[in-house]
């Protein structure tokens, strides 16, 4: 069981790095401050495009509309809102973002009480929706073990105690050939 967590671990960290660029153009400030969100959706690149420009940042800039952010979900049990914290993310011109997973994001924060087995809603208001989504329990050793997200949401475990999640989103093109986008955050509760 460890080896198949480890595998997903590596899986999931090789998908969120497969979408970066390494490449830094005036199109692609990665090293510059975030813009706020145009309101246009952004214009298509012309036949003269620097060299290194890949189909995929071309369909990107031509059809979708630049974020300043990654988009976080939005997460709660009953009527208590449990808080996101932006983890890992290849978004857009933004570029690459490698953050730490799990308590270490969770430092300082109150932890939202949820009930034994209660309903935890997961809604990401993003359009267009990703292609995937995966909701995984993170270990003691932050090793990963996928739960099954039903109907948008998870159940609390019966046990008591604190509990971390990771919350992994995916968009694709419409063949799933390359990855357009990939965020990641973290959310936690504790069981009473």
């Amino acid at each position: 069981m460890k080896t198949y967590l480890k595998v997903i671990s590596i899986a999931l960290l090789v998908m969120m790095l497969s979408a970066c660029s390494r490449h830094n153009t005036a199109d692609n400030p990665m090293n510059s401050a975030p813009t706020p969100e145009p309101k246009q959706i952004a214009e298509p690149i012309k036949s003269g495009e620097p060299a290194g420009t890949s189909a995929v940042e071309t369909a990107v800039k031509a059809n979708r509309s630049y974020r300043a952010q990654p988009p976080l979900p939005v997460i709660t049990a009953g009527a208590a809102a449990i808080p996101a914290v932006q983890s890992g993310y290849c978004w857009d011109y933004l570029g690459c973002a490698d953050i730490a997973i799990g308590a270490q994001r969770y430092e300082g924060m109150s932890l939202t009480v949820v009930q034994p087995g209660e309903r935890i809603g997961i809604v990401l208001n993003y359009e267009p929706q990703p292609s995937s989504v995966v909701v995984a329990a993170v270990g003691d050793d932050n090793a990963y073990d996928p739960v099954p997200l039903i109907e948008g949401g998870i159940s609390a475990p019966e046990e008591k105690g604190v509990y971390y999640y990771m919350y992994f989103a995916n968009w694709t093109t419409e063949d799933g050939v390359y990855t357009l986008n990939q965020t990641s955050a973290v959310f936690a509760f504790e069981v009473r």
